[in-house]
């Protein structure tokens, strides 16, 4: 099973995307808790506006990241 979240893009490298859990303009700079790295590969379907993404992501890499 898969579900899509909103997050917020802070840094992207050839393989994974950095997202912010919440806004950061809107709440100020994370902390590293709400941050996570998210493997390119395991990504079924991005949405883009501008900075807030809409992901589609595993069930289990949602659990396993608190997201």
């Amino acid at each position: 099973m898969s579900t899509t979240i909103r997050l917020w893009l802070v840094a992207e490298t050839d393989l994974a995307r950095r997202y912010c859990k919440f806004d950061p303009k809107a709440r100020g700079k994370p902390d590293e808790a709400d941050l996570v790295w998210v493997p390119k590969s395991i990504v079924e379907h991005t949405s883009k506006r501008g900075d807030e993404h809409e992901v589609k992501l595993p069930d289990w890499f949602i659990e396993r990241e608190n997201l």
